[in-house]
This record gives C-alpha cells, sequence and structure tokens, in this order.
C-alpha cells in the first residue's frame, strides 16, 4: 500500500475510495478468523465464497465448476459492494491460482476500488491440523477441505 492509500474507513462513509482486501493462503491458514477480524475492526462487508456455494449448491460436491461458480459470485458480490462506496474482505478462496488473482486485480482496476492481497503463511503441518480438526468438528462450511487439499494447494 502506498503511504497515499488508506483503507476506507466506515464502508458507505464516502471519505476514500472502497478497498478489496483478499486474503491468500492455505486452507487452514487462518483467513476465516482474519477476515471475521477485519469485518468487525474495519466494518468491512465479508464476501465468502465457501457461504455463497454453500447457498449455490445445497448438495454441493465441492467440484472445480461448483469454486469457479462461487467465486463468479464473490466477484459480483465486490463488485457490488464497491459500487455501493462499501468495502469488502474476500474469504474462502486461497488465490493460489495467478487466474483467480488477476480476477480480482482486473475488477479492482475497473472499479477504480484499492486492492490489498494479505498473504497468511502457515506452516503446511500446522494448516494440516487446523483442517483436520474443522474436518472432526465440521466446523467450517468447505466440508472438502483436508490434508491431501492442503498440500495440492501447497
Amino acid at each position: 500500500m502506498d503511504a497515499d492509500d488508506k483503507p476506507a474507513p466506515a464502508a458507505g462513509s464516502g471519505t476514500n475510495r472502497a478497498w478489496v482486501v483478499a486474503l491468500m493462503g492455505l486452507p487452514g491458514s487462518g483467513k476465516s478468523m482474519v477476515a471475521r477480524m477485519l469485518e468487525r475492526e474495519f466494518d468491512l462487508r465479508l464476501v465468502s465464497r465457501d457461504a455463497i456455494r454453500a447457498a449455490m449448491f445445497p448438495d454441493c460436491e465441492h467440484s472445480f465448476a461448483e469454486k469457479q461458480a462461487a467465486l463468479h459470485g464473490v466477484v459480483l458480490a465486490v463488485e457490488i459492494n464497491g459500487l455501493l462506496g462499501a468495502s469488502s474482505v474476500v474469504d474462502g478462496v486461497t488465490l493460489s491460482r495467478e487466474e483467480d488473482r488477476r480476477r480480482i486485480a482486473e475488477l479492482a482496476r475497473r472499479q477504480g476500488l484499492g486492492l490489498l492481497h494479505v498473504m497468511l503463511d502457515c506452516p503446511l503441518e500446522l494448516a494440516r491440523e487446523r483442517v483436520r480438526c474443522d474436518s472432526e468438528g465440521r466446523s467450517h462450511p468447505a466440508a472438502d477441505r483436508n490434508a491431501a487439499l492442503v498440500d495440492a494447494v501447497a
């Protein structure tokens, strides 16, 4: 972020441009926890691919097509938030694919939104353990998360 660029204050205040905070990292790296904290602390609108996918596909198979359709929903939600002058925090997307990062960057450029990519660095073993615990406790909406997914994204 440049010295001139400051994250927007409360959503809808209109004093600064809206921002997109795109969280990047392995499954289990803490993106959802950080997203909720940013949502509360900075009055960002949480845009969660996991929530969008669950709403779109009640019997979700976690296929590539379902994930891409939900990502399209994320992009649309961020675009609408930007048009309303509201800043967004994107969760539920690892952004490990360059194409997905470019898609968010292009949207931000087109809409005149500030863009901040935040990489959550997490050791592989810790990410695997977190995913295992979430899976056992069924505490995460992305039911396809497992150690193999962590390894594939890494």
